[in-house]
């Protein structure tokens, strides 16, 4: 088991993990809940409305933010799976 951004990621004897796609889906749920929150804000921004300009810029930030949380989970995450299959991988002598 390691922990990843507060969330704890299993790995079973295969090298498989359990809940990397539970915690990969959960983080792009939230973006995909972001990018929707954002669509009326950016609408009324775009009718001449400052105040929606102001919260959508600020959930821009926040999508920025939490786009880069993924790509950084995803990489860490892909990491590990390969350092994992190398560990269990025998290794072969060359002559």
């Amino acid at each position: 088991m390691f922990t990843i951004f507060g969330q704890s990621v299993y790995l079973d004897y295969g090298g498989n993990k359990m809940s990397d796609d539970n915690v990969i889906l959960t983080k792009w749920t939230e973006i995909k809940g972001l990018v929707e929150a954002l669509e009326v804000d950016v609408a009324k921004n775009s009718r001449g409305i400052s105040a929606a300009g102001v919260r959508a810029r600020k959930g821009l930030r926040e999508l920025q933010t939490k786009s880069k949380e993924l790509v950084k989970l995803t990489v860490q995450l892909d990491k590990a799976d390969k350092t994992e299959k190398s560990a269990a991988a025998p290794k072969t002598k060359k002559n």
